[in-house]
Parts: structure tokens; sequence; C-alpha cells
């Protein structure tokens, strides 16, 4: 499977990511009347010090009443629904940013109000306004982005819009408050609820929010179609599953890397002690037209669920499927 930077958030579903695909134009966000130092003496954020983002490089100013996320890197506020989520990307900014514009967000239900350019720890970035309706509730997004042409970082801040007036400022504040300390040691194991073992074809390449990414010789950019890719991840939000074996298969078949997709297997599977599917499948991968075969393993356990997706060229699957097989079955809950 050919990896590109913007496969990563697709495989990760990531609902603020954009394809890049428009220039349509939208007006800017006018400058807010409260500043950072009018917010900090509302008291509505916190004025000790940053706070370091779990699982990242990345410190924020947390706003008031919100603490650690336990499922994802970021923060979030128990009742209201609110969350900043920071997610650290191995490519380029111009890449990442070429498809914020109006149209690419509205072919992800994001409804985009304004951006402008901002500048992000001496970084060059983007400051986005939108919104988003959920479950027939809109949801208010301040979004920033920012980086070089090794690394990009996305924060996204997300609250319901009938809230908006108490959290709308503090939380613009939060994203555009980011301190990027690139040279501190993070342990990309250290935080997550599982592990995995990795195979000698199969090695560990980038951590995403709370997703492992496996690939070939552990690099991620790679020039074959038929060159696998591996992501093992928890949900970030407690689901209500009546049948999981249906709920698997929908899941499957919303893998957007690939089209014509038709589920081949699809049997009951456990592994330390969850109970879950095991689902092989048959696609054509949209960018390349190669035939694919996509494997997914979904453990549940209480609301949440793990899941563990592979893709690989049909030519390379007789090598890399076994492969996929015994990572799954390493999966083990710290």
């Amino acid at each position: 499977m050919k990896i590109s930077i913007l496969l990563l958030p697709i495989l990760l579903g990531l609902n603020f990511w954009i394809n890049a695909n428009s220039n349509a134009e939208v007006p800017s966000i006018s400058t807010p009347s409260t500043t950072l130092l009018t917010a900090l003496k509302d008291n509505q954020v916190d004025t000790q010090a940053y706070t370091a983002v779990r699982g990242s490089k990345i410190s924020l100013i947390k706003p008031k009443g919100f603490t650690n996320s336990g499922t994802f890197s970021g923060f979030q506020q128990d009742g209201s629904g609110a969350s900043i989520v920071v997610t650290e990307l191995p490519g380029p900014y111009s890449q990442v940013t070429a498809g914020f514009n109006e149209a690419s967000l509205k072919t992800r239900g994001i409804t985009l109000i304004g951006k402008e350019n901002i500048t992000i720890d001496g970084y060059k970035g983007l400051l986005l306004q939108a919104t988003q309706s959920t479950n027939s509730i809109v949801f208010m997004k301040w979004i920033t982005v920012f980086g070089d042409e090794k690394e990009t970082i996305l924060i996204a801040a997300t609250f319901p819009r009938d809230i908006a007036k108490n959290l709308s400022q503090p939380l613009k504040t939060a994203v555009t408050s980011a301190k990027w300390l690139r040279n501190k040691a993070v342990d990309p194991f250290a935080d997550l609820k599982f592990a995995v073992t990795d195979t000698p074809n199969l090695k560990f390449a980038k951590r995403v929010q709370n997703a492992l990414l496996y690939t070939k010789n552990g690099m991620i950019a790679t020039g074959s179609a038929n060159d696998p890719i591996l992501v093992v991840t928890e949900s970030i939000s407690n689901v209500l599953v009546a049948n999981q074996k249906q709920f698997a298969e929908k899941r499957i078949t919303q893998t957007q890397q690939v089209k014509n997709l038709s589920i081949d297997t699809s049997k009951p599977i456990t592994i330390d002690g969850l109970n879950g599917y095991e689902i092989i499948a048959n696609a054509t991968d949209v960018s390349s037209n190669t035939p694919t075969t996509v494997y997914q393993v979904m453990l549940f356990e209480g609301q949440s669920y793990y899941i563990i997706q592979g893709l690989i060229g049909n030519s390379s699957k007789a090598k890399y499927l076994p492969e996929f097989q015994k990572i799954a079955t390493s999966f083990r809950k710290k």
C-alpha cells in the first residue's frame, strides 16, 4: 500500500482532516476583541503554567475545568462534550494545509466560517473556525495547524454551539497557545492501554494520536502500492453496540482508501479475553486501482473497542496477511 501523509488520518478516521481538492475562498476571521491577557484575567484559562499533552511534544494553556483525556492526546471537559485534540503528523505543512478550504471541508460535513494566517511558537500556521452537526447537535470548532516541511501539528477544539459564549474564547486561546518541544523525548507506548508485538517484516513506524502504525521496515513513505500498512488503535468515544458482527462489518466498509469492497470472511475471534470479529475483505485501492486486501480485527470491551486494520496489495498478500494476523493475535491489554 502506497503510504502518504494524507493516508494516515483517513485510516484513523480523524474528522477534522481535509482532502486537498478545491481552492474555494472563505472570508477571514475578524480580530477578536478579547485578547489572551483578558482571557487570563477572567480566569477562563489556567494561568499557572502550560500543561503537557500526553503522548505528544505539545504543551498548551489548558482551559479551566478541562482534564487530560485517557483516550486521546488532548483535554476534555466531562459533561459538556467539549474537547481539545492534538495530532502530530510526519509530513510537510504545505501538503497538510493544501485542502483546508470550504469545498473540501464540506465533503466531511464541516462548514468553514473563516480562516486566517497566524504564527504559533514561531511556526507558520492557520487558524480555522468551523461548525459541524452530529446527532442533531451543532458543534463549533477552533482548529490550528502549524509546522514546517518535515512535521505538522493539528490542534482541534470542539464544543457544543449552545455553550459557545462560555467556551469559545478560552478554547481559541488554548489552541493558539501551543508550545512545540521538538527535542522532548516521548515514549510512544507508555500511556496506551494496549500493546502489540511487531514481526520481522512489519515494524513500528509512528504513533498518531492513540494509534500505532506498522509498515515495511518501519518507514512512513514507501513507493509501492503493494507495501503493507497496519494500524492498531482504541476507540476515542464510547459507543453502544447492539450487534458486534454488524458493527464490525459496517466499520470495514467505511475504509475510505479503498473502493468496491466485498467481505470474504467474517468470523468470531477472542484475543486476551476480549471477543470480537476478524474480517478479511477484497477491495481496490482508490489511488492506484490496485487489487487490495483489507484485514480487520475489532475487539469489544464494554462501551469501547480496539481496532486492528491492515491494507495490502494482493501481489503481497501471501507474505503480509499472516503478519497482520500475528500482530493482531499478539494484542494485549496493559
